[in-house]
């Protein structure tokens, strides 16, 4: 799932994943951090992505 925010800075995007435990999470995190081709499409994508501004969050449901 895709979201924009509606306070911060103008134009931000996030992703949401749902995953069953951090467990999960982090090889999924793994996984991606792996993958040549997403690597080099970050890269070719030039100024998009900016290293060092990235911000990860993790959320629990409670109930």
């Amino acid at each position: 799932m895709v979201l924009a925010a509606a306070f911060g800075e103008f134009g931000q995007l996030g992703w949401l994943s749902v995953t069953p435990d951090a467990a999960t999470a982090q090889t999924a995190t793994d996984a991606v951090n792996a993958d040549e081709g997403y690597l080099k499409m970050l890269n070719d994508a030039g100024d998009l992505f900016v290293p060092g501004t990235a911000h990860r969050m993790m959320t629990t449901r409670i109930a």
